[in-house]
């Protein structure tokens, strides 16, 4: 999961600090960065080489605990990399090297540093992986294979990202400008272009990671006319079945694309040679699970939550959950997609590889392994149950990796539970019945919360379909854009200032704008005021001024009601208000409507 995690996350840290309130400050601290960068390889290094020489081989836990130091190097690299940020590389040094504009290019030269860093840490510990045969004897290889892997998140991005570079680093007069501004002001849209590209990225992914894997469509021959077969009896419409050449050790399938015109399903030569044809057929047969069952669609779906989670209004004052809104925004960010990638993600995909095992157990024919009995519906005994292809292809895989048969990981139950699994869902209908209530509880639990999150963004539609047209020609407006820019400006040079002081600066820049002509823009810049100080009679008083001159009168009513339930209210200001609301009493409580007669 780490290994999965680990470069989205240095992604975030790498744009969060570019694109934060210190992101033109100072010149990078090198010393500071280098001295990390060299403390870093040095320790990682030492470590290895003394980890090397006390690991045991012959030990099946030792694999497992390899992974482990390697998941806390890992963990370790992104601190290092957080520390380097907070000195400036990531701001600076595509500034210096003037390509801070251009597209996609500084992302990947703000990574750079990360890369270092788990490089480091690989050449560190390659002595012990070599020893317990995890890695490759050559430190080239091993390097290929970790910079490979980190394809698989952020090669989906590489569209994302793209896109959005092209839409935010235009220029503020032209076209893509003003969608920009649409974005940023109606929080659905924003949404939904983020899931529009996502959608995009997925569809585009299996065209992607066929060219980085230098896969090849498996040739005619015996087991690819027995896979065919397999796929047109049940249905799996893909591509293409591609041989993904890892070379020997590495025994892994994967079915990539939500769409079957965007759909492949890849096979290592490392398992091709490992299996035997019946047991091919059958881990096929699991990857033919994940697309009749729809997995990649779902996950899709459930993506969407998390997108439109920001939707969601804020929690109220004084409740537990405003503590979560007042945490800096990148560490929301880290803590929410470690959340929901390591804990809601694995738990559901585990769940989901469970169903696969079953679609392949299903649908594969038994009579061999059941030495005679086709009647797998009564139950086989448990013995007869573990030669099912399946069951055996996964023995055989444990047997090829060595110490991995008790390894659960993040997104799959260990190979033990699976095999165990295999022979209770074929010999006792007591489980298969539990098994289809559980699956049904998760499958419809989910769509459920996909369906509600989606109703929740419908529900906004219609209001930011109404005031999309007026912020599209407000950003096709010079002035406007000039106010926004002003107002953007003014917000940072005040950050330092208290809330009550900057309001009152805010009042006086809507007042100059308003005397300018551009009341909007003054409304606009008051609204700030009031946000910064609500407790202000001063400023609350100019906002409902602003409001009624604007022929607004029930938003300068409101306001004017929101003064008079202030306790330190000068008398000039309540006789306004009261003035301004003649149904109001002394005390600034409304009247009781009379009773009809």
């Amino acid at each position: 999961m780490v290994a999965f995690l680990q470069y989205l996350v240095a992604l975030v840290i790498a744009m969060s600090r570019a694109s934060g309130p210190d992101a033109s400050a100072g010149r990078p601290d090198w010393f500071a960065i280098m001295f990390t960068l060299g403390a870093f390889g040095l320790a990682w290094t030492s470590f290895g080489l003394v980890y090397a020489r006390r690991v045991r081989a012959d030990s099946d836990a030792a694999f497992g605990r390899f992974l482990m130091v390697l998941d806390v190097g890992r963990v370790s690299a992104l601190v290092c990399f957080w520390w380097i940020a907070q000195h400036g590389l990531t701001n600076e040094w595509p500034a210096s090297l003037g390509i801070a504009h251009w597209v996609l290019i500084p992302h990947a030269l703000r990574l750079a540093p990360f890369a270092l860093l788990v490089a480091l840490l690989r050449i560190g510990l390659h002595p012990a992986g070599v020893r317990l045969d995890a890695e490759p004897p050559s430190i080239g290889r091993t390097l290929l294979l970790e910079f490979q892997q980190a394809l698989v998140p952020l090669g989906p991005l590489l569209p994302l990202l793209i896109v959005w570079d092209l839409v935010f680093l235009s220029a503020p007069s032209s076209w893509l400008g003003a969608v920009r501004s649409v974005i940023i002001a109606l929080p659905v849209a924003q949404a939904l272009l983020s899931l529009a590209m996502l959608l995009g990225a997925l569809m585009v992914m299996p065209f992607l990671l066929r060219m980085l894997w230098k896969a090849q469509p498996m040739p005619p021959s015996q087991l690819r006319t027995r896979l065919d077969a397999y796929a047109a009896r049940v249905g799996l419409r893909v591509r293409d079945i591609l041989v993904w050449p890892t070379g020997p050790g590495v025994m892994n399938a994967a079915v990539v694309g939500p769409f079957p015109r965007f759909r492949y399903v890849f096979v290592t030569d490392g398992l091709l040679e490992a299996l035997g044809p019946d047991e091919v057929e059958a881990v096929f047969a699991h990857e033919a699970g994940h697309a009749r069952r729809g997995h990649i669609l779902l996950f899709f779906g459930f993506t969407t939550v998390l997108v439109l989670s920001s939707l969601l209004p804020d929690a109220p004052v004084g409740s537990p959950l405003r503590l979560w809104t007042e945490l800096d925004p990148l560490l929301r960010s880290v803590l929410m997609m470690m959340a929901w990638i390591g804990v809601v993600f694995g738990w559901i995909s585990r769940r989901f590889e469970q169903e696969a095992d079953v679609f392949g157990i299903d649908t594969i024919p038994f009579e061999a392994a059941n030495a005679g009995s086709n009647d797998t519906s009564t139950g086989a005994s448990r013995a007869s149950a573990s030669e099912h292809p399946f069951a055996r292809a996964l023995e055989r895989i444990a047997d090829e990796a060595g110490g991995i048969r008790e390894l659960t990981g993040w997104r799959h139950f260990s190979i033990a539970d699976r095999i165990e699994f295999v022979g209770a869902y074929l010999s006792d209908a007591d489980v298969r019945a539990r098994y289809r209530r559980s699956i049904f509880l998760v499958r419809g639990t989910l769509l459920t919360i996909i369906v509600g999150f989606a109703l929740l963004a419908a529900l906004r539609v219609p209001g930011e379909l109404a005031a999309a047209p007026e912020i599209w020609r407000a950003a096709r407006d010079p002035s406007s854009r000039f106010s926004s820019q002003m107002l953007q400006s003014l917000q940072n040079a005040l950050v330092p200032l208290p809330g009550p002081v900057r309001a009152r600066s805010f009042v006086l820049a809507a007042q100059a704008a308003e005397q300018a002509g551009h009341a909007d823009t003054g409304l606009r810049w008051l609204r700030s005021a009031t946000t910064l100080s609500p407790a202000d009679p001063y400023v609350l008083a100019t906002y409902a001024r602003a409001l009624a001159a604007a022929d607004r009168p029930l938003g300068s009513a409101l306001v004017w009601r929101d003064l008079l339930a202030l306790t330190n209210v000068p008398q000039e200001l309540r006789e306004q208000a009261l003035t301004a609301l003649p149904d109001e009493p002394a005390g600034g409580v409304a009247k009781d409507p009379e009773p009809d007669e």
